[in-house]
């Protein structure tokens, strides 16, 4: 990764439903409140083909079926060309979930991509793409990550994740004072911080 630094106690904090996927979080139609560590949802009740594909997508995705959940949530995008049921944001979401499982990286981040330039404000969707970010381009990563801090001024995990960044990348009292910053609203983030990071 970076100057021998492996962002080893970068924190993911995104959730699915039911059982962890690592990294990555699902959204569900349940209803639809962003933020990194939430499960946002859609308040929705379209029975459109739209919302049917994106069903059938989430449901592949808690079933670890990636490739299903693939086809399912690029039908639903696809289904929805000019968003009118507003679901398109959370299908490419979804998408960019079942792509970064599945090792599709890049692939990942422009799903992820596609549904901030749909919600600007779609924190959830700002991580992951942070996250997927990080290992081939932590500058990007950076980025992502003050996006979510304009948004939500103390985001606990966004502060811990670009302090890492910025302290690998020289700013050592700047991402010392974020990493700071995240311990003090979660002190548990203490045992994350790496070996090679002292906050003095």
């Amino acid at each position: 990764m970076y100057l021998n630094m492996n962002l080893v106690g970068r924190v993911s904090t995104a959730r699915i439903l039911a059982a962890g996927l690592g990294a990555t979080m699902i959204l569900s139609l349940a209803g639809c409140s962003s933020g990194p560590s939430s499960v946002a949802t859609s308040t929705t009740n379209a029975t459109s083909s739209a919302t049917a594909s994106l069903k059938q997508g989430i449901a592949a995705l808690k079933a670890d079926n990636y490739s299903q959940a693939e086809d399912s949530l690029r039908q639903a995008v696809n289904e929805d060309p000019s968003n009118a049921n507003g679901l398109k944001g959370l299908a490419y979401y979804n998408l960019g979930v079942a792509l970064q499982s599945a090792g599709a990286t890049d692939q990942a981040i422009n799903a992820y991509k596609s549904a901030v330039e749909l919600e600007p404000t779609f924190t959830s969707a700002l991580f992951n793409l942070a996250e997927a970010q990080s290992a081939a381009d932590p500058s990007a990563a950076l980025v992502t990550y003050n996006k979510i801090l304009q948004i939500k001024a103390n985001d606990t995990n966004s502060l811990f994740n670009s302090g890492l960044i910025m302290y690998s990348q020289g700013d050592s009292a700047g991402g010392s004072a974020r990493i700071k910053q995240a311990i003090a609203q979660d002190s548990s983030l203490s045992s994350r911080v790496p070996s090679n990071v002292n906050l003095g």
